[in-house]
């Protein structure tokens, strides 16, 4: 299934935002990544969950969270896959993947 996500460019490299994968922000092209899975929270004493990859259902809604951030500090949405998701418990729109794939695309 293809989704969106929202992630920070640097050069030709991709990087989550917050929390990385196996000790790095980078995200590798052309393979499936699996998320660090633990219990998390948003904030501190917030609703636990566990974590996953953030992604968006349309590239509109990526859009819509996206104009939230104060800064777009190199931002940007990104085309990916999955084949297994669930909702954010904390944000209909935001839904976690515990796998994803990112196609090599025109960043």
């Amino acid at each position: 299934m293809i989704v969106y996500k929202i992630v920070e460019k640097e050069g030709d490299l991709i990087k989550t935002l917050f929390h990385g994968v196996n000790g790095s922000r980078i995200l590798p092209f052309d393979m499936w990544i699996d998320a660090d899975r633990k219990l998390v929270s948003d904030g501190s004493g917030g609703t636990k969950y566990e974590s996953g990859f953030h992604i968006f259902l349309t590239h509109g809604k990526a859009e819509e969270y996206l104009k939230k951030f104060r800064t777009p500090r190199n931002r940007i949405i990104i085309r990916c896959e999955t084949k297994a998701f669930k909702g954010k418990i904390t944000n209909k729109d935001v839904f976690l993947a515990p796998r994803i794939f990112i196609p090599k695309q025109k960043l």
